[in-house]
């Protein structure tokens, strides 16, 4: 068995990275083509400004083609297979579904880890590079993309207002704090172009100083404000939900979105990020379902038929569950998982039907 499984996976991984660099460099060379000239516009005229951005796109382009590079090469494995024959002998040799689809196991075990590794690790961090360059569509703009202009702060009773690009990078400038009474009621206005941590508060710098009752304003050099902010919890408040790591989603979470952000929302995409990273591994599992069942039903073309119908029916209704997750109209666990569960038991029934 080992030696069965050491062969379909160097030829299921090759084909797969084959597959993957195939669609990955198609699906960039069209977004190059539509925005190379807003790209070197944006650099002053720097075309290698160009390259910097397709370096950032990889990651969150493969991450998307993955899936379907697993579908296609699952299907290319197969087919090599029944054509020559060894589909035939696996079969006659009593090897089960299950049998076949443990043979795909490690390279489809790995896929999942890379998926897993892509969305949480390395396309967050190329998204906020980005996001902060404003390039093409990435113009933060939305609640959704964390692109609101402005964050918003509570500290005990005081309100802070800070730009976003500001909080992104957990610096303390152009800031303005709303102070309030115990009722609520505003009793002065602050905006500093910069504060830095002291003993039991922060130091305001060049700062404005607003009094309500009475009606007064002056400038001041410095001017100490007893209030609390963190520093490492801005970016989960001002970035874009994809920009963040799954634990920084769950602390973001345990928060309640620390009074800024959906909780429901973090959670639909923690929830995604760890169903997506199954995709790899049950469109792979499908195409060895539909081989089994359909092998005496004519052949290749219609498990490659059913495999692709079933498949693409799983990408779009994977994208239209996340969408209404988004949205409110499902909620988090459904959102993600609904249609990993359908196609689950797809493959499930299948995998009957054909041992029945």
């Amino acid at each position: 068995m080992s030696v069965l499984v050491r062969y379909i996976s160097r030829r299921f991984g090759l084909l797969l990275i084959m597959t993957a660099t195939v669609l990955t460099a198609l699906s960039l060379a069209f977004e190059l083509l539509e925005e190379t000239d807003n790209i070197i516009k944006a650099s002053d005229g720097r075309a290698a400004a160009v390259l910097w951005y397709a370096l950032l796109r990889v990651p969150d382009v493969t991450s998307k083609m993955l899936p379907i590079a697993a579908l296609l090469a699952a299907l290319a494995t197969v087919g090599l297979m029944m054509r020559h024959n060894e589909m035939v002998a696996l079969w006659s040799g009593g090897v089960s579904s299950a049998g076949v689809m443990r043979l795909f196991l490690p390279v489809a075990a790995l896929m999942c880890v890379v998926q897993f590794a892509l969305d949480d690790r390395v396309v967050p961090s190329t998204l906020t590079r980005l996001y902060d360059w404003g390039v093409g569509d990435f113009r933060r703009s939305g609640m959704l993309s964390g692109g609101t202009k402005e964050v918003w702060l509570l500290s005990g009773n005081d309100v802070i207002r800070l730009p976003a690009h500001n909080a992104r990078r957990a610096r303390l400038e152009d800031l303005t704090i709303f102070r309030r009474d115990a009722a609520g009621v505003l009793v002065e206005q602050l905006h500093a172009a910069a504060a830095v941590p002291g003993q039991g508060g922060w130091m305001l710098h060049d700062v404005s100083r607003y009094s309500v009752a009475p009606a007064r304003g002056e400038r001041l050099a410095e001017l100490f404000w007893p209030g609390r902010i963190d520093l490492e919890h801005l970016s989960l408040i001002s970035a874009g939900l994809r920009e963040l790591s799954l634990n920084q989603l769950l602390t973001l979470i345990a928060n309640q979105g620390f009074g800024q952000r959906p909780t429901a929302l973090a959670l639909t995409w923690a929830h995604a990020r760890v169903a997506n990273s199954l995709g790899p591994l049950l469109v792979a599992a499908l195409v060895i379902a539909c081989s089994q069942v359909y092998r005496r039903r004519g052949g290749f073309g219609i498990v490659m038929l059913s495999s692709l119908a079933i498949g693409f029916t799983y990408f779009i209704l994977d994208n239209i569950g996340l969408a209404l997750g988004e949205s409110g109209f499902l909620s988090p666990w459904l959102a993600a998982w609904s249609s990993k569960v359908v196609l689950i038991c797809t493959i499930g029934s299948l995998m009957l039907r054909h041992e029945t």
